[in-house]
């Protein structure tokens, strides 16, 4: 069964929340600086989006006539985005932690004195 397309705008934030289904508590990941995406905390999908300051970054959200079309469209776009930042941090995550790792197996260094 596909899940509804929600979103509710606050006029008094200027904040544009877009939600896949119900919204529930979800890890949240900033793409830009105006755009944060909601995930699934347990299948690491893309469920939602909050956009900050929206009648400034993205006006075009904010139109009566075809809006449930741009507001599909800008979600398609976003998800492309956020996975592509998802694998970014991924890949951040694991080059620390291999980092770390390498760190820790190299051998300790230690200062022979002439006698």
């Amino acid at each position: 069964m596909a899940q509804k397309l929600i979103y509710n705008y606050d006029d008094e934030g200027d904040v544009l929340y877009i939600f896949l289904g119900k919204p529930y508590g979800t890890l949240n990941l900033d793409v830009d600086g105006d755009v944060t995406v909601r995930f699934d905390p347990e299948t690491q999908e893309a469920v939602g989006f909050t956009v900050l300051d929206c009648s400034l970054t993205h006006p075009e959200l904010l139109k009566p006539e075809g809006q449930r079309d741009k507001v599909f469209a800008f979600f398609l776009s976003l998800i492309r985005k956020s996975n592509a930042a998802l694998r970014r941090y991924e890949a951040e995550q694991a080059s620390t932690r291999n980092g770390k790792a390498a760190a820790k197996k190299q051998p300790r260094k230690t200062k022979v004195l002439a006698a």
